[in-house]
């Protein structure tokens, strides 16, 4: 039993692998290759949270956002890695935030800042700057703007972020 559970994991990930690799685009992700991973996945008796998360990102990358919402929702749900679900985590943002469901993704990104064990809290603020701002919460998308840049000075894009304070802070005085 085991080594039969063992070869199907294999398969999943070889699976994934393949629909990655041949995947040109973000938008180029075959829904034959989607249906595949879906199908192996049912052999499991219990569930491979890494086709969920992947399909997750699949679903995201094809605009399937709805779809990509519920397996990232699985891989949170389960008994995964904090690795895993700070990933799922990410996606699920991200695809409430394709969504135009900026609430749900601000409380999902605010949720996962409490967990110790998160590792890209930067990106977490970014990304919660942006919600605020797109909400039109100015206010509080200056504040984990400069919250960025006073505690994460060194991060890949800091001047974009120290801009966008800036147009905000100039915004918001009016």
């Amino acid at each position: 039993m085991l080594f039969y559970k063992d070869k199907l994991n294999k398969d999943i990930n070889k699976e994934i692998f393949f629909i990655l690799k041949e995947t040109k685009s973000q938008t180029d992700v075959p829904q034959q290759k989607i249906a595949n991973l879906k199908k192996l996945e049912k052999k499991l008796f219990g569930n491979n949270i890494y086709s969920n998360l992947y399909l997750g990102h699949l679903y995201y990358r094809s605009g399937k956002y709805e779809d990509a919402v519920n397996e990232y929702k699985r891989v949170m749900e389960s008994k995964s890695s904090p690795l895993m679900k700070q990933n799922a985590v990410m996606g699920l943002g991200y695809s409430y935030e394709s969504l135009g469901k900026y609430k749900d993704a601000i409380s999902v990104f605010l949720k996962i800042l409490n967990d110790k064990d998160i590792s890209n809290k930067e990106d977490i603020y970014v990304s919660l700057g942006r919600l605020y701002e797109e909400s039109g919460d100015y206010k509080s998308a200056l504040e984990k703007y400069q919250f960025v840049i006073e505690k994460f000075p060194n991060i890949r894009n800091i001047e974009e972020i120290k801009e966008k304070a800036k147009s905000l802070k100039s915004f918001t005085t009016l």
